[in-house]
C-alpha cells in the first residue's frame, strides 16, 4: 500500500488515537484488519495516552486477550454505517472468559453482523489457528441502538403499556424464540409463581436449580437476619431474591435479542478435512526446501472468481449481497458450507448463564406438533448407549455386525454378519442391542433415510461399522414401534438433513438435533392404536415392495438371456468405430453458470441425479437417445430417451448409437456391465480412450427390440408400483396426523 496512489501508512499503536494524523474515533468508512492475538502480559506494557477501553478492566494483569480490545476499537473508529472485515481467532465467538464475552457484547451492541466466515487450520500456513472473518456494519446513530433497546426492555419489565410500541413486537418475538406461552411469561414478569410452580415449567426450572447453588443464595441463607425469620418469611425472602436473580438474566437476554431479532447473517464454514480445505481455499502450504510458502492451486478456490471479482453466484458475492440487504441463494455444493441464518438464532437462551456466544451452527430443534403433551425425546429414551454394557461378555461370543448399506430405505436390516464380540467391542464401532432404533447420522446414508429397528441380532448384540445414532425406548413411556414411526417420517428426515454439519461427503447429524427434539407423548393405548393401523399399511407396503423386487429380478433375467444370446451367436462391435458410435464428453461448467430457475438438467460424474440446471445447450440435436456415463466418480450409467434435453459437464460422457445394429436401451445395459468388468471407479477413470476400447457382442436387432419391449413394459409396472409405495408412505403420515392432532 505504501506509495500506491493516495495510500498513507502511519507508524503507531493501533489502539491509540492520533488526531493530528487523522486517526480519531468515528472517522473511518471502511476498516480491514488482522489484529494481534494472545499477547501475554501486554497490559504491563500498554501506555495509552489518547484512548480508553471499557474491556481493559475485564482482562487480568497477565492476560493475553489483546484481540478483544481491537474488537472494541472497531466500534470506536468507524462512522455510523461504516463497514469492517476483521480476522480474529474463532474463540472470539464462544470463549467464556469475561473479556471475550465483553467483545461479543461489543459486536452485538454496535453492529449488524452481516457475515461470519470460519476458516480451518490450513488457512494461514504453519500457525494452525482456526480463525473467523467478521463482516460488520455499524448501526446508524445517534441515538445508540443499545439505548433504544434498553428503554424497550425496561418498559417490558416495568409492566408499561406496550401497545402501539415496538416493545410489544420485541416481547412477542422473544417469547416465540424461547417457545413459551405468552401468559406464562407475563405471570413470571409479574412474579406470580411460587418456587414449586416455577420448578414445574421447563424453561424456568433451570433458574431455580442455578439459583439454589449460587453464591447469592448461599450468602443469603448464612445471614443471621434470614435465619431468625420463620419458614414462611424465609420462603418469601428467598423467592424475592430468586426473582431478582432470574429477572436480571432475562432482562439481559431480552436486551441482546432485541438488538438482533430482525437481523440475518451469512454463515460460511470452511471444511475441516485437509484435502477439502485445499479445494475450498484454492491453495496449500509447502515446507519443501526451495519451494516454501503458499502454493496456488485454483485462484479463488470455492470463495471467489479470480477472473471476475464481482461475479455473481460466488461466496464472495453472497457476503456482498448481505450488506445490500439481499438474502443470497446458494447452489447445492455451496449449501454444504454456506447458509443464511436469523442472527437471533445464533444466541443460546436455553441456559441460566448467558455468555452471548455466537453459534455458527444454528439449526433450531425440530418439533412435531400435536394435541398431546410434548416431551424431550431424550427424556423417554436413552440416546447413543455405551459399549460399557457389554464389557464382561466373552470375547468369542458371536454378535451381529451391521453395515449401514445393508439397512434398506424401507427400514429393514437386510444382512448381518457374525463376528466375535472381542473383535469389535473396542474397535470404535457403534454399539446397539436387540430392539434399539438405529438411524444413520452420516452422509449419504442419512440423506437416504436409513432408519431401522435392530431385530434378529445374534445374542441380542449389534455393532455398526458406519456411524449411527441409537435410541433405546423407556417402554413404560413410549413404545419402540411408535417412536420408529415418528422418526421415520419424511419431515423428520428432512429436518435431520437440514441439521447436518460438516463438509460435503463428511456431513453428519449432530446428537443435539435429537436431544433437543420435542415429540408428542400420547397414552400407551393410543400409541398401540397407531401401531395397529400402521401395521396394515406396512403389510401392503411390504407386498408391493416384494412385487417390485420380483419385477427387477425379471428384468435382470431378461438382460441375462439377451447377453447369453449375444455372446453365443452374435457378432462383435467396438466403441471406437466412429461410423457406428459417437463418444464424447461435456464441457466444464462453473457454479456461477448454473441458473437457479433453469429448465435443462446438468449431469456431471453422477449421471443419475442432476448436478444443477441451466438455460443453455451444449448438444444441439436430441432426436436420438443418449447413454451417459460418469467419468471420474463411482461407476454408473444412465439412459436418456430421445427429445429430452440435458447438458453434460466434463465429468460426464455421452455415448450415442449411429448404427441401427444396437438398441440404445440395450447399449446402456451393455456399457454398465462392461464398465463393471473393467473396474471403472474414482481411482480408475472411465476416460474416452478406455470407453472407446470396449468391445461387446450383440445379436440381431429384432431380438434386442423384442427383449427391450418386454423390459420397458415391466419398468412401467415398477413405476406404477413405486407410486403406490409413495401413497402408502403418505398414509402412515396421515394416520399419525389423525391420532396426534
Amino acid at each position: 500500500m505504501n506509495g500506491a496512489g493516495e495510500g498513507n501508512i502511519i507508524f503507531g499503536d493501533g489502539l491509540e488515537n492520533l488526531p493530528d494524523k487523522g486517526i480519531d474515533n468515528g472517522s473511518f468508512d471502511i476498516l480491514v484488519a488482522n489484529p494481534p492475538y494472545s499477547v501475554k502480559d501486554f497490559k504491563q506494557h500498554l501506555q495509552l495516552k489518547n484512548n480508553v477501553f471499557s474491556l481493559l478492566d475485564r482482562i487480568g494483569l497477565n492476560g493475553g486477550e489483546i484481540e478483544t480490545l481491537f474488537v472494541e476499537r472497531i466500534g470506536q473508529l468507524l462512522k455510523p454505517r461504516g463497514i469492517a472485515a476483521v480476522i480474529l481467532p474463532s474463540s472470539i465467538l464462544s470463549n467464556d472468559s469475561s473479556s471475550y464475552t465483553g467483545a461479543r457484547e461489543q459486536f452485538l451492541q454496535n453492529f449488524y453482523i452481516r457475515a461470519i466466515v470460519a476458516f480451518g487450520s490450513k488457512t494461514f500456513g504453519a500457525t494452525g489457528t482456526n480463525t473467523v472473518v467478521m463482516f460488520l456494519e455499524k448501526f446508524n446513530e445517534p441515538p445508540k441502538q443499545v439505548d433504544l433497546s434498553s428503554d424497550s426492555v425496561d418498559a417490558i419489565f416495568s409492566g408499561a403499556e406496550l401497545n402501539e410500541w415496538r416493545d410489544k413486537e420485541i416481547l412477542e418475538a422473544y417469547i416465540a424464540q424461547i417457545e413459551l406461552d405468552e401468559n406464562i411469561y407475563n405471570e413470571f414478569l409479574n412474579k406470580c409463581y411460587s418456587l414449586d410452580e416455577l420448578n414445574d415449567i421447563d424453561y424456568f426450572k433451570m433458574y431455580v436449580s442455578a439459583f439454589a447453588v449460587s453464591v447469592n443464595a448461599r450468602n443469603l441463607q448464612k445471614t443471621k437476619e434470614y435465619q431468625n425469620k420463620s419458614a414462611n418469611e424465609q420462603a418469601a425472602v428467598y423467592l424475592e431474591r430468586f426473582y431478582d436473580y432470574a429477572r436480571s438474566i432475562e432482562k439481559e437476554k431480552l436486551l441482546y435479542f432485541s438488538l438482533v431479532y430482525r437481523q440475518k447473517t451469512v454463515v460460511i464454514t470452511a471444511p475441516a478435512d485437509n484435502k477439502a480445505q485445499k479445494d475450498f481455499l484454492g491453495y496449500d502450504w509447502s515446507n519443501r526446501k526451495g519451494n516454501e510458502g503458499i502454493q496456488i492451486i485454483i485462484p479463488g478456490g470455492k470463495m471467489y472468481d479470480d477472473s471476475d471479482r464481482v461475479a455473481e453466484g460466488t461466496l464472495a458475492s453472497a457476503i456482498r449481497q448481505s450488506f445490500n440487504g439481499v438474502i443470497p441463494s446458494f447452489t447445492k455444493e455451496q449449501k454444504a458450507y454456506a447458509s443464511v441464518v436469523n442472527t437471533k438464532d445464533m444466541l443460546d437462551y436455553s441456559r441460566a448463564t448467558f455468555n452471548k456466544a455466537l453459534r455458527t451452527n444454528v439449526k433450531k430443534a425440530f418439533h412435531i406438533i400435536s394435541k398431546y403433551s410434548m416431551v424431550k425425546l431424550a427424556s423417554v429414551c436413552d440416546l447413543n448407549t455405551s459399549k460399557a454394557e457389554i464389557h464382561d461378555i466373552p470375547d468369542d461370543l458371536p454378535v451381529s455386525f451391521v453395515e449401514m448399506a445393508s439397512v434398506s430405505n424401507e427400514g429393514f436390516i437386510e444382512t448381518k454378519v457374525d463376528r466375535p464380540c472381542g473383535g469389535v467391542r473396542n474397535g470404535g464401532y457403534t454399539y446397539f442391542a436387540e430392539g434399539d432404533i438405529i438411524i444413520a447420522k452420516i452422509t449419504p446414508c442419512m440423506e437416504n433415510g436409513k432408519c431401522a429397528i435392530a431385530e434378529g441380532l445374534t445374542n441380542g448384540i449389534g455393532f455398526g461399522s458406519s456411524e449411527f445414532h441409537t435410541f433405546r425406548c423407556h417402554e413404560e413411556d413410549i413404545l419402540t414401534k411408535f417412536l420408529f414411526l415418528l422418526l421415520n417420517q419424511d419431515m423428520v428426515r428432512k429436518a435431520a438433513e437440514d441439521a447436518m454439519t460438516g463438509a460435503s461427503g463428511h456431513r453428519r447429524v449432530p446428537a443435539a438435533f435429537y436431544e433437543e427434539m420435542l415429540i408428542p407423548l400420547p397414552p400407551i393405548q393410543i400409541q398401540q392404536q397407531v401401531i395397529a393401523e400402521c401395521a396394515k399399511i406396512d403389510e401392503e407396503y411390504n407386498t408391493t415392495r416384494m412385487t417390485i423386487e420380483s419385477y427387477r429380478k425379471k428384468i435382470e433375467e431378461l438382460f441375462n438371456e439377451l447377453d447369453i444370446i449375444s455372446s453365443g451367436g452374435g457378432y462383435r462391435l467396438i466403441l471406437d468405430d466412429s461410423d457406428k458410435f459417437d463418444v464424447s464428453i461435456g464441457k466444464r461448467l462453473l457454479n456461477k453458470q448454473l441458473a437457479p430457475s433453469g429448465k435443462i438438467p446438468v449431469y456431471s460424474a453422477n449421471v443419475i441425479e442432476p448436478f444443477g440446471y441451466i438455460d443453455e445447450l451444449l448438444i444441439k440435436d436430441f432426436s436420438i437417445p443418449s447413454v451417459l456415463w460418469g467419468i471420474d466418480g463411482d461407476w454408473m450409467t444412465n439412459y436418456i430417451p430421445e427429445n429430452l434435453e440435458f447438458y453434460p459437464t466434463d465429468h460426464c460422457g455421452v455415448l450415442r448409437c449411429k448404427t441401427s445394429e444396437v438398441n440404445p436401451r440395450y447399449m446402456a445395459h451393455v456399457l454398465e456391465i462392461e464398465g463393471k468388468k473393467m473396474g471403472f471407479s474414482r481411482a480408475y477413470r472411465a476416460s474416452i480412450d478406455r470407453i472407446q476400447g470396449i468391445s461387446f457382442a450383440v445379436t440381431d436387432r429384432v431380438t434386442q427390440d423384442e427383449t427391450i419391449a418386454k423390459i420397458e413394459a415391466i419398468e412401467e409396472k415398477i413405476r406404477e408400483s413405486e407410486k403406490n409405495l409413495d401413497s402408502l408412505t403418505g398414509k402412515t403420515a396421515e394416520i399419525l396426523n389423525r391420532f396426534l392432532n
